[in-house]
């Protein structure tokens, strides 16, 4: 059982894993074997950091030349975007591990939500192309109006679960490229959702 507290005050027994953040902008977590006592607590305190790495680069040429193929790639996908409400294209590109890059771009749908991000849509056709090949890179690049955006494009918490699934299966990450105008974020995509959910344990 899972007892959470911060502020000085106790709140109620939550019987799932609780991360509160605290006035330090860390995480405690309150353990106990049973609903609380007020008058008599077991507890033990664990306050952790989540640090990551990631990479800025001010242009494209500074990648290295697979690197630049992938973007290149995810920039030209955004040709076959179906966006008429927003404007927004997006491309995304999936390096395999034999080399084949696949293309996907973002479908808009009048039903909103029916709609698909260009990084599933990516990922979805090459796990359905070559479901055997571990994804070895992603990039992801969008533009508004015909116009590159400026900032880097981040994948949504959907986008980010399906990257986890796939890590999963395949038993190893790989680096997310988000391009903009201004600059390009390089970072490992298990660092875009380090507490991410996972069935592996009832599979």
């Amino acid at each position: 059982m899972v007892y959470a507290s911060w502020d000085g005050e106790s709140r109620a027994p939550h019987p799932f894993f609780a991360l509160v953040p605290t006035d330090y902008q860390m995480f405690s977590i309150f353990v106990v074997d049973k609903y609380p006592n007020h008058s008599s607590l077991n507890t033990m305190t664990t306050n952790k950091q989540l640090q990551f790495d990631y990479t800025e680069y001010s242009q494209i040429e500074e990648l290295n030349a697979e690197e630049q193929r992938v973007v290149r790639a995810s920039i030209a996908a955004q040709r076959t975007s179906h966006s008429p409400y927003s404007q927004f294209r997006v491309g995304a590109a999936v390096l395999l591990a034999n080399g084949q890059i696949v293309e996907g771009s973002n479908q808009e749908n009048g039903a909103y939500p029916s709609g698909l991000c260009a990084e599933r849509v990516a990922m979805f056709a090459a796990a359905t192309q070559q479901p055997q090949q571990p994804i070895r890179m992603l990039a992801i690049s969008a533009s508004h109006n015909g116009e590159a955006v400026a900032s880097p494009v981040a994948p949504c918490g959907g986008c980010r679960q399906v990257m986890v699934e796939y890590i999963a299966k395949h038993g190893a990450s790989f680096p997310v490229l988000m391009v903009g105008a201004s600059r390009i974020v390089k970072i490992d995509a298990e660092a875009l959702i380090p507490f991410s959910f996972t069935n592996a344990d009832n599979v």
